[in-house]
């Protein structure tokens, strides 16, 4: 089971960055395997339509096993079940705009 907290931030137009940490612990029928602390760094690109194409690194420190050091990489395509919230544009081309064509 992993649990992982995230922070979400606009990179431009719908291409956002995250920041995560966590913990990750994997259990058997007799112990606990393995019990590891999580960061995850990930890309996002949401499109217009109610999907989301993802692209995360997540290093892992296991506590267990005398601090052995984990990392994987994952691609991902999530479905959001509710309509996509409207994107508005980034400060820095909304301030361009203002100032150059208004």
């Amino acid at each position: 089971m992993t649990a992982i907290y995230q922070w979400q931030h606009k990179v431009l137009w719908r291409l956002y960055y995250y920041v995560g940490m966590g913990a990750t612990g994997v259990i058997s029928e007799e112990s606990l395997e393995m019990l590891c602390a999580d960061v995850q760094l990930g890309f996002e690109l949401r499109l217009k339509i109610p999907l989301q194409l993802t692209v995360d690194y997540r290093p892992q420190l296991d506590v267990l096993d005398g601090l052995v050091y984990h990392a994987t990489l994952g691609v991902g395509v999530r479905y959001q079940f509710r309509p996509p919230e409207p994107e508005p544009e980034p400060k820095f081309f909304s301030k361009l705009k203002k100032k150059w064509f208004e």
